[in-house]
């Protein structure tokens, strides 16, 4: 699993990606938890891009599922 978080108008990255994460066990769902400290990121739009590959199921090794989300960081008040 990895991520990248970009700054939406520019597409430049905002915060370096962490290594890769591996999650194991059995069964179908896994589940990875990520912190990411915003505080020194400029206020505007974002997008939070997730990436997963099943590295157990390699006859496809170049397929991965990901997921997109927007957010905002509002000025300070």
């Amino acid at each position: 699993m990895n991520y990248e978080l970009l700054q939406r108008e520019t597409r430049e990255k905002a915060v370096l990606p962490a290594p890769r994460r591996y999650v194991t066990g059995t069964g179908s769902t896994g589940v990875a938890v990520e912190r990411v400290h915003t505080m020194d990121l400029k206020p505007g739009p974002y997008l939070l891009i997730s990436r997963v590959r099943d590295l157990a199921d390699m006859s496809h090794p170049s397929e991965h599922a990901s997921v997109t989300a927007e957010f905002e960081i509002l000025p300070r008040r």
